[in-house]
């Protein structure tokens, strides 16, 4: 892949983001690229302690995770758009996702600086099961 399509992939944001579900309490986006249809959905759960959060997850129609298209650049773009409405929409208190893979959690460590650079949140990381690292965002 020449390097000026790589940079054009990577701000390639005119993917069309089709709101899916938009309830108080469960959201869900689509989009397609290439013939593959992936799915944005964040649920908003409180545990034992009563404190609330959004689960957010990113699956495609090959199964969870985004990986293995050729299209990860449009994908993580899409998925950027896709937090984009989501919290303009929501404006959450708090919100998490998951990485498994080693490749995952670098793309979601930037992914969250960006989030936090343009929205008013703060996050931090926490291994969880079976070497998930989960991102938790709260806003300041």
């Amino acid at each position: 892949m020449k390097f000026k399509q790589y940079i054009n992939e990577l701000f390639d944001t005119k993917v069309d983001v089709e709101v899916v579900k938009e309830r108080p309490n469960h959201c869900i986006y689509s989009f397609t690229i290439k013939g593959l249809k992936y799915k944005f959905s964040g649920e908003f759960m409180r545990d034992m302690n009563n404190i609330g959060e959004w689960q957010l997850m990113f699956v495609s129609d090959m199964g969870l995770g985004i990986t293995g298209s050729g299209n990860a650049l449009q994908v993580f773009a899409a998925v950027g758009k896709c937090i984009d409405m989501f919290l303009k929409k929501y404006k959450p208190e708090r919100f998490a996702f998951t990485a498994k893979e080693e490749s995952r959690k670098k793309l979601y460590l930037k992914m969250s600086k960006l989030i936090t650079k343009k929205y008013p949140y703060v996050y931090r990381t926490e291994g969880e099961y079976k070497d998930d690292e989960v991102y938790i965002f709260t806003r300041k």
